[in-house]
């Protein structure tokens, strides 16, 4: 039986699915944090990072 965690963020899940929406440049998303490790408090949120396409990366100097 899947964890709360892992049904949110499974490929199909709503986290993935709203972040894939609201991003569509993202080259990738990553979770991390105490809801991953089994720590979350009743006060703990999701931590998520999420890497842009290199194409949308601005280059200066």
């Amino acid at each position: 039986m899947r964890s709360s965690t892992e049904t949110l963020l499974a490929s199909d899940g709503p986290v993935v699915t709203m972040i894939c929406t609201a991003f569509s440049n993202a080259m990738a998303v990553y979770a991390f944090g105490s809801q991953l490790r089994d720590e979350a408090g009743s006060e703990s949120d999701l931590d998520t990072a999420r890497a842009p396409l290199l194409r949308d990366i601005a280059v200066t100097g």
